[in-house]
């Protein structure tokens, strides 16, 4: 959708949740990040922009046009 390039998306990870992921994984990341709530409480406040992700990846039957050039 052009939200952010190759490059932006890299440095994203490896310098926000990237060495998080690596040290404790994505779901316990999940769990602390919801609070008392736990995985429950994340859900609870993300959910609907997960969703609106997930939909849009969902209608993905090729790679969109682009995607290998650099």
């Amino acid at each position: 959708s052009g939200v952010a390039s190759v490059e932006e998306v890299d440095t994203a990870v490896s310098r926000g949740p990237g060495l998080r992921w690596a040290v404790m994984g994505p779901h316990l990341i999940y769990h602390l990040s919801g609070g008392p709530g736990g995985i429950a409480g994340h859900m609870a406040h993300l959910s609907r922009s997960k969703e609106a992700m997930l939909r849009d990846l969902a209608s993905w039957t090729a790679f969109p046009a682009g995607t290998a050039e650099s």
